[in-house]
């Protein structure tokens, strides 16, 4: 018999890559199941803390997992929801086969309100797919996973961590709105449809796949009816400005819903790409096609060889708003000893809250003298949750005898990996000048000191042999 934070397991029910989820059932009256997703990585506790986010706005919405608790303990990060008896609609139809356009248009109609519920509430769940679909033997849906779930109004600059058969070019450009997840409905159906996935690519990198998908041309299935090709169509266009609306795409659904459909599978399957640019070809065509992150990419893979035309490049996306490629621009400028002009994209970036150029300004002013614009910088890249710039401004708070300021973003980055600040706070606890002075102490240093020892810190090591 085995336990997770005091619940028993039932079973385990799946297993990815961020976490496994178990069937799971209180040891007391009334002996309540429910779904433990428990989080593989502890030492990055965002998104872990976005999904709980999340799913605390999402109480209530028809046809979601519904949430429960989340524990913190130590080692272990859970989050509790009802359990759904039933298997991921991938996986029926991985196992089945296809399913009728009938079926199909019914099911993309109930998680289309499901989603349109969510940008009510002012969500958008950015990682809609036939995996994160859970089908029960009624047929109910329920959709789950909300790990990078964002409110509708949250600017970012980086990509995240998704599944990108199913993510919508914008997100490619830094960027997502409510038609991200119309596009991941448009691909989910026609997986549904066919088994297949739009963009058959054979990448040999996460970028190289995010970009041809970018740049690929949809083969929508033979033997499909008309109405369902245009719908299709409309829902995975490219550019989000000629992408169907939300409004536009319930009343076609609830149309389609009422006509007499087929109740057949299809039976050609559908048309495979045959050849996938390599990867410097499908970042030169998407630089070409003036897709920032295919202009930060192919600027990255020419600064080795050519750096006129890396600066080229960073320049294009640089100026298009791309934070990433503005930080990377000034670092070729001050390798070159522009210093003017490392200065002004440093800022750009920072100006968008990119932790890594606010963290490189802050260096920058540290090296021109300026304490006070260093720690300005230091400490917004540290709210960004830049590891270094936190324990760098830990480390003032500590010495300025703050510390309870100096514990909090010891803990931040400690969390998220950076193993600087795990000795760090392993100390803290050591010399007991914790807040929480409810805890043993010293198993707390030996949990920080350990994970920081399993990175190879020699200190951590060291101390972790004296305790």
């Amino acid at each position: 018999m085995a336990f997770l934070c005091g619940y028993e397991i039932l079973e385990e029910v799946a297993n990815g890559g961020f976490s496994t989820v178990y069937r799971v059932q209180e040891q007391e009256p009334p002996y309540r199941e429910f779904a433990a997703k428990k989080f593989n990585d502890i030492t990055d506790h965002s998104i872990f803390e976005q999904e709980v986010l999340s799913l605390h706005a999402v109480s209530g919405v028809e046809n979601t997992q519904q949430f429960f608790r989340a524990i913190r303990h130590q080692d272990q990060l859970v989050i509790l929801t009802d359990y759904i008896e039933g298997e991921p609609l991938k996986n029926r139809i991985d196992r089945l086969g296809p399913i009728s356009e009938k079926s199909a248009i019914n099911f993309t109609f109930t998680l289309c309100k499901v989603i349109d519920a969510l940008h009510n509430l002012g969500i958008h769940h950015l990682d809609i797919k036939p995996s994160n679909v859970l089908i029960d033997q009624h047929n109910t849906l329920t959709l789950t996973d909300f790990g990078i779930a964002e409110a509708a109004d949250t600017p970012r600059s980086e990509i995240t961590k998704t599944d990108f058969s199913y993510t919508a070019p914008e997100k490619y450009h830094g960027y997502h709105h409510a038609g991200s997840d119309i596009y991941a409905l448009g691909v989910s159906l026609f997986y549904l449809l066919t088994g297949t996935l739009p963009f058959n690519i054979h990448a040999t990198s996460d970028a190289h796949k995010m970009l041809c998908h970018c740049t690929h041309q949809v083969n929508l299935p033979d033997g499909i009816s008309s109405d369902v090709h245009t719908l299709l169509e409309s829902m995975l266009q490219k550019s989000p400005t000629k992408r169907i609306g939300m409004t536009e795409l319930l009343n076609q659904l609830a149309q389609l819903v009422a006509k007499p459909l087929s109740d057949t599978k299809l039976k050609k399957p559908n048309k495979k790409v045959k050849t996938t640019p390599s990867e410097e070809e499908c970042f030169a065509e998407a630089a070409r096609k003036n897709i920032p992150f295919g202009q930060y990419r192919y600027a990255l893979l020419c600064e080795d060889e050519n750096t006129s035309d890396a600066l080229y490049w960073y320049t294009q996306a640089a100026e298009a708003g791309f934070s990433r490629a503005q930080n990377n621009l000034a670092l070729l400028h001050m390798n070159q000893g522009n210093e003017e002009q490392a200065l002004h994209w440093y800022l750009k970036a920072a100006s968008s809250d990119n932790a890594f150029s606010q963290y490189n300004l802050a260096r920058l002013y540290e090296r021109k003298g300026n304490k006070q614009k260093a720690m300005h910088w230091y400490q917004q890249a540290a709210q960004n949750g830049h590891e270094r710039a936190q324990n760098t401004v830990a480390i003032k708070l500590e010495n300025d005898n703050k510390q309870a300021n100096a514990f909090t973003l010891y803990q931040r980055a400690a969390y998220s990996g950076f193993k600087a600040s795990q000795f760090n706070l392993g100390l803290m606890y050591e010399n007991q000048v914790t807040p929480n002075q409810d805890i043993n102490h010293k198993d707390m240093a030996r949990f920080w000191y350990g994970l920081a020892a399993a990175q190879d810190h020699t200190k951590a090591q060291q101390r972790l042999k004296k305790l």
